[in-house]
This record gives structure tokens, C-alpha cells and sequence, in this order.
């Protein structure tokens, strides 16, 4: 169904011609909607922008990883462990999840 409104005329363009036009103004709506709202949604996140940015920088890689081993070391936790405490016998875990 073909709807007119005041602002479009039927004058000189076929019936093809301003569905076209409908069309794409259409979609300048839509483009334009999701435009100021990714921008409310950058404006909301400026604070974690910054520092988000810092740990995708690819020049801080080593510093961002070597800040986050100290803070691991800080708290007790070994980033880098050698053994791990095993609570099943591969004979009981393949008889649990067999099927």
C-alpha cells in the first residue's frame, strides 16, 4: 500500500520512482535513529572508553599483562600454576558421562 503524504507529490514521478524515494527516506530515518543512539550510548560509556582503549593499546600489552600478574601475585593467586588438585579417577568420570 502506497501512503502520501503532504510533503510528497505524485507530480512528475512514476509510481516506481516514489516508492524508490519512500523508500530511501525511509531508511535515512532509520540510519539517523541508530546514529544518536549509538552516540547517547559512547556519551554514557566516555568513562570506561578510557580505559578500555588503554588495554586494547597495543604498545601496552606487556605492561597491562605485567600489572595484572602483580595484582593476582597481591591477592595470593599463582597466574602461572604448576600442578592442579584432580577430584575424579578417569574411570568414574567416563562411567558418569558415558551416555
Amino acid at each position: 500500500e502506497l501512503c502520501l503524504g503532504a510533503e510528497h507529490s505524485v507530480g512528475s514521478l512514476s509510481k516506481n520512482a516514489l516508492k524508490k524515494k519512500l523508500k530511501m527516506e525511509k531508511a535515512a530515518k532509520l540510519r539517523a535513529e541508530k546514529a544518536a543512539a549509538a552516540a547517547a550510548a559512547h556519551a554514557s560509556n566516555t568513562s570506561k572508553a578510557g580505559e578500555i582503549e588503554e588495554e586494547l593499546d597495543p604498545t601496552k600489552y606487556y605492561e597491562n599483562r605485567r600489572a595484572m600478574i602483580a595484582k593476582l601475585a597481591e591477592t595470593g593467586v599463582d597466574a602461572y600454576p604448576n600442578s592442579f588438585e584432580t577430584t575424579k579417577r578417569l574411570g568414574d568420570y567416563v562411567t558418569r558421562y558415558r551416555d
